[in-house]
């Protein structure tokens, strides 16, 4: 799906929210509202994922590890197209860590004492300001830290161009469980924006309908 192809479905759902005709709110020239929808895309992308189950978007690989040795932790690099995390499981773990705590939540700040963080049996992961991810913990005799697998969510951004092609990751465009959702979310923005709230709430009951 191109860039262009893409407003024109939200243009599309913004007009079967509208009982008078989208043209009755913007008139007939469609460029505000269209970079309108190309200024809230990543906030929409936002929402939805949150929103969403995770299975139902494109991820990536988390990779690489700094590991304090002879204490059991570590850190990884979250990347910069990061949007949500999914998943960690190192080599070790009995099982994976599902949630990334925030470095502000109370289960974060007992990770500092090595009786309450997290373990090999239960282990923690905490978000550090959007730069790293610390992992609690391995066995301290270990000299090596090594993802068995790692998942995130990447942001989305339009292209610059309306004939180009949306990728969320490489060959992968718009599509799926979480497009529709995608769509009628920019929309409620947009109409947000213009104060049409009853609108965007119409938009947002088609979000969970989809």
């Amino acid at each position: 799906m191109t860039k262009g192809e893409y407003i024109e479905q939200v243009l599309l759902r913004m007009n079967q929210a509208s009982q008078e005709g989208l043209s009755s709110i913007i008139g007939s020239d469609t460029t505000q509202v269209k970079t309108f929808i190309t200024n809230t895309f990543s906030e929409a992308w936002r929402r939805t994922v949150e929103l969403l189950p995770e299975i139902y978007f494109p991820q990536k690989s988390l990779s690489g590890t700094t590991p304090k040795l002879n204490k059991g932790i570590g850190t990884i690099t979250i990347p910069s197209d990061f949007e949500k995390f999914v998943c960690l499981k190192m080599i070790g773990w009995e099982i994976p860590v599902l949630y990334a705590n925030l470095n502000s939540e109370p289960i974060a700040q007992q990770q500092a004492n090595e009786n309450t963080r997290g373990s090999w049996i239960r282990p923690v992961v905490v978000i550090n300001d959007l730069t790293t991810l610390t992992y609690y913990s391995l066995p301290k005799w270990y000299t090596n830290h090594l993802i068995e697998y790692g998942k995130y969510i990447p942001k989305a951004v339009l292209p610059a161009s309306d004939t180009s092609t949306i990728e969320i990751t490489t060959g992968v465009s718009i599509t799926g469980k979480y497009a529709e959702p995608l769509m009628w979310m920019n929309a409620s923005i947009v109409f947000d924006i213009f104060g049409k709230t009853d609108m965007s709430k119409l938009c947002k009951e088609n979000i969970l309908n989809k």
